[in-house]
């Protein structure tokens, strides 16, 4: 799973957001900021247009974004500490 961060000007409109959704193919929406009504206007047609789930959590709610089952990988341990260098343990 990855976590995208994306910030908009206020002046963000739907149709740009609906833009950006279809080219970044998310797996997830969540709307964490604006008006209650246009949010949930976007919201519909975000799950209506896209078919993705949309979230609109209240402020301080803790979001629970599904995800993909995860697998298992095999790797060489050189290759991985190159990769992941200071983090390697």
């Amino acid at each position: 799973m990855r976590v995208e961060y994306l910030s908009f000007s206020a002046h963000a409109d739907a149709r740009g957001i609906m833009q950006l959704i279809s080219q970044c193919r998310p797996g997830h929406v969540l709307l964490v900021h604006g008006e209650a009504s246009k949010m949930e206007f976007l919201k519909s047609r975000i799950e209506s247009e896209t078919k993705l789930p949309c979230s609109m959590p209240a402020n301080g709610e803790i979001a629970i974004v599904p995800t993909r089952p995860h697998f298992n990988v095999r790797a060489p341990k050189d290759m991985l500490k190159k990769v992941l260098g200071k983090f390697w343990q």
